[in-house]
């Protein structure tokens, strides 16, 4: 009984990272043919996302740690393990505080797994269709969860504000950036 339990319990980590694959590429066929053709492609309507939400996916690129992830626009459990999310609704690229969340996951380099070797002055960017967005990194620290006001709007700066957790999960990463071009 205690060998069937402990390989139950290294086994189902590995099935939900299986999981979490698929759903990934599921979402990445799926942009990439919206992209494409316009329209959602009928293989990958097995993902349990909102049509709507797919087509107002953002993009974020980090080159300093070659990250090229989707920013689906609303923060869901279910999203937040197979993409980026926009923790406020109705933002708009560019402008005020765009707010992005994402894991710190276990798989190197998915998600926001290497935010933390970001510096200041490094570039990101966001990408809105045609339009991209650059910003340049102002600052990166380690904050309390409740510490909520680095989401807040500054009506006088367009910036980008970037959350994760720590490794040991207690704590929040946040980087922030402000609007370049």
């Amino acid at each position: 009984m205690l060998l069937l339990l402990g390989i139950a319990c290294v086994s189902y980590p590995y099935m939900m990272h299986q999981k979490q694959e698929k759903e990934m590429n599921q979402l990445q066929v799926a942009l990439e043919n919206i992209q494409e053709t316009g329209e959602m492609s009928e293989h990958v309507s097995s993902l349990s996302l909102d049509e709507d939400d797919l087509y107002n996916t953002v993009k974020l690129y980090i080159p300093a740690i070659e990250l090229d992830a989707p920013v689906l626009p609303e923060t869901t459990k279910e999203y937040l393990n197979i993409a980026l999310t926009q923790i406020k609704s109705k933002q708009v690229p560019g402008q005020e505080n765009f707010t992005i969340a994402g894991h710190n996951s276990a798989v190197y380099g998915r998600h926001f797994n290497r935010l933390h070797e970001l510096n200041i002055g490094d570039e990101i960017q966001l990408i809105d269709g045609e339009k991209v967005y650059i910003y340049q990194v102002d600052s990166k620290r380690v904050i309390e969860p409740s510490e909520v006001d680095v989401l807040e709007d500054n009506p006088h700066k367009n910036e980008i504000t970037l959350i994760t957790c720590t490794v040991s999960g207690t704590k929040r990463l946040a980087v922030k950036g402000h609007r370049i071009s």
